[in-house]
């Protein structure tokens, strides 16, 4: 009996053996297999996507924000919600250059609103704006409905394109680096000066270009703020001999310049560095003299200056609006029986709230169209034809005041201040004067009577604040100018107090007004007249036509 349990336990332990190792040798099997990562753009071995409803191309660069955010804002939550129905491929830019040189060319692509790049069938988004606008919806309905296919690209072997995951960012060792010298070994650097922008749509293709002019020469690549770095700008540009007001992408290497995403190509480029490949080219621009440099752009905005900032500024201070309130303020003063100091100090109070006032307002909307122009550019292209068009608008009024002017009408003109709001002016004057400390009134009056006067005074001061947003030579010195065209439109206020001081009447600056009213008036049509040109001439020029 015992001899059959033995054989029963060694039978049942030799089969438990059996199954077990028959269990774990497909497993052990399995496991030595070479595994394939599965991630965005990679499909898993066991998922087949040749029937998913949506297959498409997503171009980006490591370096590219705007990239990040349509991949973890659109595209990975629609691909793990919907993970059989998306086939999206992803490709750096920079590796895949010629092949999206031949979908840029099929397609007629327009590359200005930049980095990311997705081509779905026969639509392809371009830039931030874009795929926010559309890419979800257009995934979206295709899910739902009829199937979008790869794109159908003439000359374009899709298994010839290296496909890579966004997630990771890798190194291409054959590019020429510091951290890769032996890529450079044979070539003399050739130093480029790049001028970008924040904000600049056009720079990231513009990027793209110089990364295959990298594979190809010993680039170094400088990289300059063209807002910072104006008068650097300026001094590349009149040193060749082209037009200093360019904007970016732009690059210079020696004598030779490429100004916008069009001209910035490689197959412009590399015909011109390819004789500069063994002697190179040095970094020319440390013989600039920053200092000179800086003194010599000051000096174009002060040429500039004497015909338009501040001649507009000192118009402005002058015209009907703010000399009517001026006359209002000196006469309320001599009612209330200010004289002497009093009047100087009062005056003097009053200024520096309307300086004050003027100044940061203008500082607001300047800063804020110029940041609106950076970051949508044909927005600055729009506003600067709007502003051209009221320019002529108000030369044209203006003209027609100084025909009233000249005859004597000085109360209805075009150009002034509505009944009501100056009404309200004369009621914050007086209330001014009943403030326990009456300098501090007259500065809180001087704010606000500021404040009110803008919808009059605003029609110079807005017109000039985009005249000079559209001057390169003003980048990184606006706001000196806004300042000196302040100072400017205080100055009548100042000369009326001195005079006001000295005994002179609201009478006879009321009659000094009427008999100056049409050369004012005259005078700010002449400046409505040229900004109008100036803008002009600037758009023609953007838009090509000269």
């Amino acid at each position: 009996m015992p001899k059959i349990q033995n054989r029963a336990f060694t039978f049942a332990l030799l089969m438990s053996l059996i199954a077990f190792f028959v269990t774990l040798t497909p497993q052990i099997a399995q496991a030595q297999l070479p595994q394939q990562d599965v991630g965005p753009g990679v499909s898993a071995p066991e998922r087949d996507l040749s029937n998913a409803k949506v297959q498409a191309w997503f171009f980006y660069r490591d370096e590219c924000s705007n990239c990040k955010t349509i991949l973890e804002d659109i595209v990975y939550p629609l691909m793990k919600s919907h993970p059989d129905d998306i086939d999206m491929r992803f490709y750096k830019l920079d590796d895949n250059y010629q092949a999206w040189k031949k979908i840029e060319a099929h397609f007629q692509v327009q590359t200005g609103p930049g980095l990311p790049i997705t081509v779905l069938g026969d639509t392809v988004l371009v830039g931030l704006d874009q795929h926010q606008a559309s890419l979800k919806s257009i995934l979206e309905t295709a899910i739902d409905g009829e199937k979008i296919a790869f794109a159908n690209v003439p000359n374009l072997d899709m298994a010839e394109m290296q496909a890579s995951d966004p997630r990771e960012s890798t190194l291409n060792p054959e590019i020429c680096s510091p951290d890769n010298p032996a890529a450079c070994a044979f070539d003399q650097p050739i130093y480029v000066a790049y001028f970008y922008n924040v904000g600049c749509k056009d720079c990231g293709i513009a990027e793209v270009e110089m990364a295959q002019l990298e594979k190809l020469f010993n680039l170094q690549i400088e990289k300059f703020n063209i807002k910072e770095d104006a008068d650097l700008a300026i001094w590349m540009a009149e040193r060749i001999s082209i037009d200093p007001n360019f904007g970016a992408p732009a690059i210079f290497i020696g004598d030779h310049a490429w100004i916008g995403d069009s001209e910035i190509k490689l197959e412009k480029i590399k015909p011109v560095l390819e004789p500069l490949r063994e002697k190179g080219v040095p970094k020319f621009w440390e013989s600039y003299d920053k200092s000179a440099g800086e003194s010599k752009l000051v000096e174009r905005f002060k040429e500039l200056g004497k015909f338009g900032i501040l001649l507009a500024g000192l118009i402005d201070g002058l015209n009907p609006c703010a000399f009517a309130t001026i006359i209002f303020f000196v006469s309320y003063l001599t009612i209330s029986d200010r004289k002497g100091k009093e009047i100087l100090i009062t005056g003097g109070m009053f200024t520096l709230g309307v300086f004050l006032a003027y100044f940061v307002v203008g500082i607001g909307f300047y800063k804020v169209l110029e940041k609106i122009i950076d970051i949508v550019k044909p927005i600055g292209l729009i506003i600067n034809i709007i502003t051209a068009i009221i320019c002529l608008v108000f030369a044209w009024l203006s003209i027609k005041d100084f025909s009233k002017a000249r005859a004597g009408d000085t109360a209805d003109m075009a150009l002034n201040l509505p009944e009501g709001i100056r009404k309200r002016i004369n009621k914050t004057i007086r209330e001014g004067a009943k403030a326990s400390s009456y300098y501090w009134g007259a500065f809180v009056t001087g704010l606000l009577i500021s404040l009110l006067e803008f919808a009059c005074t605003g029609q110079m001061y807005l017109p000039m604040i985009t005249s000079m947003i559209s001057m390169p030579a003003m980048r990184g010195q606006g706001i000196l100018w806004l300042a000196l065209y302040n100072l400017m439109f205080i100055i009548p206020l100042i000369v009326v107090f001195v005079l006001a001081f000295f005994g002179t009447t609201s009478k006879q600056l009321t009659g000094f007004f009427k008999k100056h009213a049409a050369a004012v008036k005259i005078g700010l049509a002449t400046i409505y007249v040229g900004l109008a040109i100036f803008l002009i001439v600037d758009i023609v020029q953007k838009l090509g036509w000269a």
